[in-house]
Protein backbone atom coordinates (compact mmCIF):
# COMPACT_ATOMS: atom_id res chain seq x y z
CA UNK A 1 0.00 0.00 0.00
CA UNK A 2 2.81 2.42 0.88
CA UNK A 3 4.25 2.16 -2.90
CA UNK A 4 0.78 2.55 -4.49
CA UNK A 5 0.79 5.76 -2.26
CA UNK A 6 3.99 7.34 -3.59
CA UNK A 7 3.16 6.43 -6.33
CA UNK A 8 -0.31 8.52 -7.03
CA UNK A 9 1.78 11.04 -5.21
CA UNK A 10 4.22 11.45 -8.15
CA UNK A 11 1.00 11.12 -10.59
CA UNK A 12 -0.57 13.83 -9.15
CA UNK A 13 2.53 16.40 -9.27
CA UNK A 14 2.07 16.70 -13.22
CA UNK A 15 0.66 19.85 -14.28
CA UNK A 16 -3.54 20.00 -14.46
CA UNK A 17 -5.65 21.34 -16.69
CA UNK A 18 -8.80 23.18 -15.35
CA UNK A 19 -12.38 21.77 -15.85
CA UNK A 20 -14.68 23.47 -14.02
CA UNK A 21 -15.47 25.81 -16.85
CA UNK A 22 -17.16 23.21 -18.46
CA UNK A 23 -20.16 22.77 -16.08
CA UNK A 24 -23.27 23.64 -17.97
CA UNK A 25 -22.19 22.78 -21.37
CA UNK A 26 -22.26 20.55 -23.73
CA UNK A 27 -20.30 17.22 -23.42
CA UNK A 28 -18.08 16.86 -26.24
CA UNK A 29 -18.93 14.73 -29.04
CA UNK A 30 -16.11 12.21 -28.43
CA UNK A 31 -15.86 9.03 -30.44
CA UNK A 32 -14.22 5.95 -28.31
CA UNK A 33 -13.80 2.50 -28.71
CA UNK A 34 -15.51 -0.42 -27.00
CA UNK A 35 -13.94 -3.51 -26.10
CA UNK A 36 -15.05 -5.37 -28.82
CA UNK A 37 -13.40 -2.51 -31.49
CA UNK A 38 -17.20 -1.05 -32.21
CA UNK A 39 -17.14 2.86 -32.57
CA UNK A 40 -19.14 4.78 -29.16
CA UNK A 41 -20.09 7.93 -29.75
CA UNK A 42 -20.62 9.34 -26.00
CA UNK A 43 -22.10 12.09 -26.24
CA UNK A 44 -25.48 10.45 -28.07
CA UNK A 45 -26.11 8.05 -24.72
CA UNK A 46 -26.90 11.36 -22.56
CA UNK A 47 -29.22 12.59 -24.57
CA UNK A 48 -32.82 11.69 -22.99
CA UNK A 49 -30.67 10.14 -19.64
CA UNK A 50 -28.80 11.52 -16.95
CA UNK A 51 -26.03 9.98 -15.63
CA UNK A 52 -21.84 9.66 -14.94
CA UNK A 53 -19.03 9.25 -16.90
CA UNK A 54 -16.39 7.71 -14.38
CA UNK A 55 -12.50 9.01 -15.98
CA UNK A 56 -9.81 6.66 -14.80
CA UNK A 57 -6.23 6.13 -15.67
CA UNK A 58 -5.68 2.20 -15.56
CA UNK A 59 -6.43 -0.93 -13.96
CA UNK A 60 -3.34 -1.08 -12.44
CA UNK A 61 -4.55 1.85 -10.44
CA UNK A 62 -5.77 0.26 -6.81
CA UNK A 63 -7.46 3.47 -6.04
CA UNK A 64 -9.44 3.45 -9.42
CA UNK A 65 -10.60 -0.67 -8.82
CA UNK A 66 -11.93 0.77 -5.80
CA UNK A 67 -14.11 3.22 -7.51
CA UNK A 68 -15.35 0.74 -10.18
CA UNK A 69 -16.27 -1.84 -7.54
CA UNK A 70 -17.83 1.12 -5.26
CA UNK A 71 -19.63 1.55 -8.57
CA UNK A 72 -20.43 -1.82 -9.63
CA UNK A 73 -21.68 -2.35 -5.89
CA UNK A 74 -23.92 0.78 -6.20
CA UNK A 75 -25.56 -0.03 -10.16
CA UNK A 76 -29.25 -1.15 -8.82
CA UNK A 77 -29.39 2.01 -6.53
CA UNK A 78 -28.10 4.37 -9.52
CA UNK A 79 -29.89 2.27 -12.12
CA UNK A 80 -33.37 2.98 -9.74
CA UNK A 81 -32.37 6.84 -10.32
CA UNK A 82 -32.51 6.37 -13.93
CA UNK A 83 -28.25 7.28 -13.81
CA UNK A 84 -26.75 4.92 -16.29
CA UNK A 85 -22.57 4.83 -15.90
CA UNK A 86 -20.03 4.65 -18.52
CA UNK A 87 -16.52 4.64 -17.58
CA UNK A 88 -13.41 5.38 -19.95
CA UNK A 89 -9.66 4.87 -19.93
CA UNK A 90 -6.54 4.95 -21.80
CA UNK A 91 -5.54 1.39 -21.73
CA UNK A 92 -6.10 -1.02 -24.88
CA UNK A 93 -8.99 -3.17 -25.37
CA UNK A 94 -7.74 -6.32 -24.27
CA UNK A 95 -6.51 -4.24 -20.47
CA UNK A 96 -9.98 -3.13 -20.21
CA UNK A 97 -11.78 -6.32 -21.08
CA UNK A 98 -9.31 -7.75 -18.38
CA UNK A 99 -10.73 -5.38 -15.64
CA UNK A 100 -14.06 -6.40 -17.21
CA UNK A 101 -14.39 -9.83 -16.55
CA UNK A 102 -11.59 -9.82 -13.32
CA UNK A 103 -14.12 -7.17 -11.50
CA UNK A 104 -17.49 -8.37 -13.00
CA UNK A 105 -18.16 -4.67 -13.85
CA UNK A 106 -21.89 -4.42 -15.28
CA UNK A 107 -21.36 -1.22 -17.09
CA UNK A 108 -19.41 -0.01 -20.28
CA UNK A 109 -15.92 0.84 -20.22
CA UNK A 110 -14.48 1.86 -22.98
CA UNK A 111 -10.98 2.63 -24.61
CA UNK A 112 -9.62 6.84 -24.93
CA UNK A 113 -7.13 6.54 -27.17
CA UNK A 114 -4.60 8.93 -26.42
CA UNK A 115 -6.77 10.09 -23.32
CA UNK A 116 -8.11 12.41 -25.90
CA UNK A 117 -11.47 12.42 -24.62
CA UNK A 118 -9.96 13.07 -21.17
CA UNK A 119 -8.27 16.35 -23.06
CA UNK A 120 -11.56 17.29 -23.76
CA UNK A 121 -12.67 17.54 -20.75
CA UNK A 122 -9.68 19.01 -18.93
CA UNK A 123 -9.06 16.04 -17.00
CA UNK A 124 -5.50 15.29 -18.64
CA UNK A 125 -2.69 15.77 -16.66
CA UNK A 126 1.40 15.17 -17.40
CA UNK A 127 3.03 12.08 -16.23
CA UNK A 128 6.15 11.97 -14.54
CA UNK A 129 9.54 9.96 -15.31
CA UNK A 130 9.91 8.76 -11.79
CA UNK A 131 5.79 7.33 -12.46
CA UNK A 132 6.76 5.42 -15.28
CA UNK A 133 9.98 4.15 -13.87
CA UNK A 134 8.22 3.07 -10.94
CA UNK A 135 5.44 1.39 -12.04
CA UNK A 136 7.94 -0.77 -14.60
CA UNK A 137 9.88 -1.68 -11.47
CA UNK A 138 6.28 -3.46 -9.82
CA UNK A 139 5.86 -5.06 -13.57
CA UNK A 140 3.64 -2.25 -15.10
CA UNK A 141 4.31 -0.60 -18.49
CA UNK A 142 2.14 1.94 -18.68
CA UNK A 143 3.35 1.78 -22.99
CA UNK A 144 2.49 -1.49 -23.36
CA UNK A 145 -0.69 -1.04 -21.70
CA UNK A 146 -1.91 2.05 -23.72
CA UNK A 147 -0.38 1.51 -27.01
CA UNK A 148 1.82 4.46 -27.38
CA UNK A 149 3.96 6.71 -25.18
CA UNK A 150 2.36 7.99 -22.23
CA UNK A 151 2.77 11.70 -21.86
CA UNK A 152 -0.54 12.42 -20.13
CA UNK A 153 -3.08 10.01 -18.27
CA UNK A 154 -6.48 11.10 -16.97
CA UNK A 155 -7.03 11.79 -13.36
CA UNK A 156 -9.58 9.89 -11.21
CA UNK A 157 -12.69 11.99 -12.52
CA UNK A 158 -16.62 11.88 -12.54
CA UNK A 159 -18.07 13.96 -14.66
CA UNK A 160 -22.28 13.95 -14.38
CA UNK A 161 -24.35 14.70 -16.94
CA UNK A 162 -27.93 15.78 -17.25
CA UNK A 163 -30.64 14.34 -19.62
CA UNK A 164 -29.91 16.76 -22.16
CA UNK A 165 -26.01 16.04 -22.46
CA UNK A 166 -25.19 18.72 -20.67
CA UNK A 167 -22.19 18.98 -17.71
CA UNK A 168 -24.08 19.12 -14.06
CA UNK A 169 -20.78 18.47 -12.15
CA UNK A 170 -17.31 17.30 -12.15
CA UNK A 171 -15.45 15.66 -8.82
CA UNK A 172 -11.93 15.61 -9.52
CA UNK A 173 -11.05 12.65 -7.17
CA UNK A 174 -6.92 13.14 -7.69
CA UNK A 175 -6.06 13.10 -4.54
CA UNK A 176 -8.17 11.55 -2.48
CA UNK A 177 -7.80 8.17 -1.38
CA UNK A 178 -10.82 7.67 0.16
CA UNK A 179 -12.60 8.40 -2.91
CA UNK A 180 -16.18 8.07 -2.97
CA UNK A 181 -18.78 5.78 -1.31
CA UNK A 182 -21.18 4.09 -2.70
CA UNK A 183 -23.79 5.65 -0.42
CA UNK A 184 -22.31 9.42 -2.07
CA UNK A 185 -22.67 7.87 -5.40
CA UNK A 186 -26.03 7.09 -4.94
CA UNK A 187 -26.59 10.68 -3.13
CA UNK A 188 -25.18 12.67 -6.19
CA UNK A 189 -27.18 10.79 -8.80
CA UNK A 190 -30.39 11.78 -6.38
CA UNK A 191 -28.85 15.22 -7.01
CA UNK A 192 -28.64 15.14 -10.36
CA UNK A 193 -32.04 13.50 -10.83
CA UNK A 194 -34.05 16.05 -8.78
CA UNK A 195 -31.92 18.84 -10.94
CA UNK A 196 -33.48 17.16 -14.04
CA UNK A 197 -36.77 16.91 -12.64
CA UNK A 198 -36.96 20.67 -11.50
CA UNK A 199 -35.68 21.67 -15.17
CA UNK A 200 -38.23 19.80 -17.12
CA UNK A 201 -41.30 21.26 -14.86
Amino acid sequence: MKSALIGVLLWTQGATIGSSSLVGKQIPESELLSPTGETFKLKPAFQGRPGVILFYPGGWDPYSVKLLKDFRNSISDLSSLRCHVIAVCPELPSHIEKTLLEHDLPFVVLFDAGSLCAEEFGLNQKVTDELLERKKKFGINLQSRTGQIVVHLPKRALVWVKADASIAKIEDLSDSPQLRSGEDLISTARWLLAKVENEDS
